[in-house]
């Protein structure tokens, strides 16, 4: 598994990881090499998942420099 950062948290995604047996396998072996592996839930692993997450941070940053409601259309 190349270089070892095992204690590290993992994101694992992508729409191959959709096939359960694959993302079963993938999990079980970066656990087993002491990784932290984290797998989407609610939000599908495909790129609706990639638009979501963009979505997210384009929003949050949004909210951070106080742009929400301009970002909106809307005027404060």
């Amino acid at each position: 598994m190349g270089k070892n950062f095992a204690g590290e948290t993992d994101l694992l995604s992508g729409e191959v990881l959709q096939n359960g047996i694959l993302r079963n396998s993938v999990t079980a072996r970066l656990t087993a090499g002491g990784y932290n592996v984290l797998n989407p839930h609610i939000v599908p692993a495909n790129d609706g998942g990639a638009a979501f997450g963009r979505a997210v941070i384009a929003t949050a940053k949004n909210i951070k420099t106080g742009n929400a409601l301009r970002s909106a259309g809307k005027q404060p």
